[in-house]
């Protein structure tokens, strides 16, 4: 089970990798070699949650694969993507709504003299994002992918801007990109079914969007893009299941929420 574990980990099938971890921890929980291997596919992954407890169970033990110590160090270096270098200006800025124009000011500023830091060219380009300020969205996360070519959340933004500026090809291209180095990225493949979606192309869109909600059915990407689907195939029944499902989400978007409602009642149009 090891070995397949490992394999997986080779063809960045990490998902499948962390299933087959799990077992082998279960059996062997001092076993620190598997639980680096976890943490890895766990960071590549872009699944957070375990790492702090991982990290905290295997502080007191080493062991002398230097190139598995070399695959954890770099892996770990990409979470430094989603925090600000600076703590005290991390703290302040979180105070600020992000609507407000401050925010967008003072991020900016913060920028013009930390250029290194990574988190916050991410944070202004999905601040222009949410200001629909796609051309600038994609200067910024275009210069991230650039800067960062390991960094799959910026990739996954920069696709989901190509599909508000109608670059649609773009899209799939960029989420084929971060497949390539994440086979089961179930973002990826929910942004391509949307976009396929986009361009009409329904019953592969369906697919896609299945084998997305497959790899985790609780997200809201999945989740969406799997009702949207099913919206456009006229399968109603299994769209009104997966809205239903959408509403009872912990962090369920309202604005989100409001949009599909208007799209299943036909008041505004997807495409």
């Amino acid at each position: 089970m090891y070995q397949q574990a490992l394999k997986a980990e080779k063809t960045h099938h990490y998902i499948t990798e962390k299933k087959l971890l799990k077992k082998v921890l279960r059996q062997f929980p001092n076993n620190f070699e598997a639980g680096v291997h976890y943490l890895i596919a766990a960071v590549r992954s872009n699944d957070f949650a375990e790492i702090d407890s991982l990290l905290t169970v295997m502080a007191d033990k080493t062991t002398n694969n230097k190139k598995l110590i070399e695959e954890a160090n770099s892996a770990m270096e990409i979470l430094d993507y989603y925090n600000l270098k600076d703590p005290d200006f991390a703290a302040s800025i979180s105070e600020i709504a992000e609507e407000d124009p401050e925010y967008d000011q003072q991020l900016t500023a913060y920028y013009d003299t930390h250029r290194e830091d990574v988190c916050a060219l991410f944070m202004l380009g999905k601040s222009a994002f949410n200001r629909r300020n796609y051309a600038k969205a994609d200067s910024l996360f275009n210069r991230l992918a650039t800067f960062k070519p390991d960094f799959h959340l910026a990739f996954l933004w920069l696709a989901n801007t190509y599909i508000e500026e109608k670059k649609y090809d773009g899209s799939i291209k960029l989420c084929e990109r971060v497949l390539e180095q994440n086979a089961e990225s179930h973002h990826a493949l929910a942004i391509i079914a949307k976009t396929m979606l986009k361009q009409q192309r329904d019953k592969e869109a369906l697919q896609k969007a299945m084998a997305a909600y497959e790899l985790n059915p609780d997200s809201e990407p999945s989740i969406y893009t799997l009702a949207m689907a099913n919206h456009f195939n006229n399968r109603p029944k299994e769209r009104d299941q997966l809205f239903a499902k959408m509403k009872t989400l912990p962090d369920a978007d309202t604005t989100t929420i409001a949009e599909m409602t208007n799209i299943f009642s036909g008041k505004i149009s997807y495409r």
